[in-house]
């Protein structure tokens, strides 16, 4: 039974760690008018919710956000990288 609450214990900090790290879900390493890198994580986060937040952050400059990259880490942290593009290039 000790064994067992060790274990939950210990799981729950693991996972809440880049939580405690980030203070949130998710954390902008970089961004600007044309690109912007979101790290995540989905125990916590919606990847649509990160493709809104880039949405937003493209729509500031009046361009649409397009997912370039989308990696997973070991972790279970994910790396998303948006393109800001302008307008004409993406609606017809």
């Amino acid at each position: 039974m000790l064994r067992r609450i060790i274990f939950l214990a210990a799981g729950t900090v693991l996972l809440s760690g880049c939580v405690a790290v980030w203070g949130g879900a998710y954390k902008v390493e970089t961004q600007s008018p044309d690109l912007m890198t979101i790290h995540y994580d989905t125990t916590f986060i919606d990847p649509e919710e990160v493709a809104d937040l880039a949405r937003s952050h493209c729509e500031e400059y009046g361009k649409d956000a397009v997912l370039q990259t989308k990696d997973k880490s070991p972790w279970g942290l994910t790396t998303a990288t948006f393109s800001c593009v302008e307008r004409s290039q993406t609606r017809p």
